[in-house]
């Protein structure tokens, strides 16, 4: 995950946007950390910030030096140097429950934003897990076309159900499903479109504040 800070219109604006090309974009420790980080600037210097939503969820897995360490033995049991094991885990990893618990402070910190400055989430890739969830605590969201905004894929939703129910995850998140029921407030046919939308947002900050600069007017 990467923040970056420009100016629009002469006034700082602050984008932070996952990195689809690591892991998926998914959210480890270190990217729930960067986030907020941009959230509390975000907030402290009365900043709009753009996230620009890409998200598979919460990092998952286990550790790969972990995992050769680890063997079954005939019974069917896990064991690592011939002892057996009851559990698996490590304080320090950027997945897992760590990453959960991340995921649960980035939430915090991108509504209390809403709340006490001003943000704008532009979804431009798939949005699944806590990206989802950002979208709607983010409240004003653009989605660009073909970027589903999902808790499940469509695919464990069909296993779920036994059958081939869904046949796409556009069907379950597209802008045509969450534009009707009003999570997704505009939509763009590329990300170039969806990023002008927010420029035009954040020249349109909200009552209390001064333009784009954040400044506050006085009542």
């Amino acid at each position: 995950m990467r923040v970056y800070s420009l100016k629009l219109n002469g006034c700082s604006v602050l984008i932070v946007g996952n990195d689809l090309t690591h892991r998926v974009a998914s959210m480890g420790v270190k990217e729930c950390k960067t986030f907020v980080a941009a959230c509390e600037r975000a907030e402290k210097m009365q900043t709009p910030l753009l996230f620009l939503n890409a998200s598979s969820g919460a990092r998952l897995g286990v550790d790969e030096a972990m995992k050769k360490m680890l063997t079954f033995a005939e019974d069917g049991k896990l064991v690592a140097g011939g002892m057996e094991v009851s559990s698996v885990s490590n304080p320090n990893a950027d997945y897992g429950v760590p990453s959960l618990s991340g995921c649960g402070a980035t939430a915090r910190a991108y509504s209390r934003l809403y709340d006490k400055g001003f943000c704008v989430t532009i979804c431009i890739g798939r949005a699944v897990g806590i990206g989802a969830y950002l979208a709607r605590l983010g409240r004003r969201t653009i989605q660009v076309a073909q970027t589903p905004i999902i808790l499940t894929g469509q695919a464990a939703l069909n296993k779920v159900l036994g059958k081939d129910v869904y046949e796409s995850n556009a069907q379950l998140g597209g802008p045509q499903i969450m534009h009707q029921n009003g999570v997704t407030h505009l939509t763009a046919s590329n990300c170039l479109e969806a990023m002008r939308q927010a420029c035009c947002r954040c020249d349109r900050y909200p009552d209390g504040y001064d333009g784009a600069c954040g400044t506050r007017r006085s009542r």
